[in-house]
C-alpha cells in the first residue's frame, strides 16, 4: 500500500541528536500507517548508525558506506519511497506531533501546491528557545553542529 508521506532523514555524524529526530518523528499524531521514515546514513564516523539500527522495526534505513555527501544521499532516500508526499528533516531537528498532520492536510486541500515549508524555532543545546523563525523570511539558516 502506498504511504501518504515519507520522511526522509540524512544523518552523518549526528549521535547527539539523531535519537531525538527518530523519536519526535515516531510520535506523530497521524496515523502510523500513513506515513514511512526513511534515514539514510552518510557514512558516520561516530555512534549514529548504531543508535538509527535501534529502531529498525519502525524505520527503513539506507547506509553510504562512506561520506557521499547531502544531495548524494537525499537523491538515495527519495529513490526509495513510493508516497504521495516527501518530507525533508534534518537529522538535528525534532518536529512538533502534529508536524505531518498540518503538512498533510494543507497539501491534500491545496492541490495546486508543489512544496510547503514550516516556520521553525530555533533552540540551544539545551532546548531552550533562541528564536521563533518565519520560513518565508527565513527560509534558509546555517548549521552549527
Amino acid at each position: 500500500m502506498q504511504k501518504l508521506i515519507s520522511v526522509i532523514i540524512p544523518a552523518y555524524n549526528q549521535q547527539k541528536f539523531i535519537e531525538r529526530c527518530i523519536r519526535s518523528i515516531l510520535n506523530q499524531t497521524i496515523a502510523r500507517d500513513k506515513y514511512d521514515i526513511i534515514i539514510i546514513d552518510d557514512g558516520s564516523v561516530d555512534k549514529t548508525l548504531k543508535i538509527i539500527r535501534k529502531y529498525k522495526d519502525d524505520i527503513s534505513i539506507l547506509s553510504n558506506e562512506k561520506n557521499e555527501g547531502l544531495p548524494y544521499s537525499l537523491n538515495k532516500a527519495i529513490k526509495e519511497s513510493n508516497a504521495q508526499y516527501v518530507v525533508r528533516l534534518d537529522s538535528d531537528d525534532y518536529v512538533n506531533e502534529n508536524f505531518l498532520q498540518f503538512l498533510s492536510v494543507y497539501l491534500n486541500t491545496n492541490k495546486n501546491v508543489d512544496a510547503v515549508s514550516c516556520d521553525y524555532t530555533l533552540v540551544d543545546n539545551k532546548e531552550e528557545i533562541i528564536e521563533r523563525k518565519s520560513a518565508n523570511i527565513d527560509p534558509k539558516i546555517g548549521r552549527a553542529s
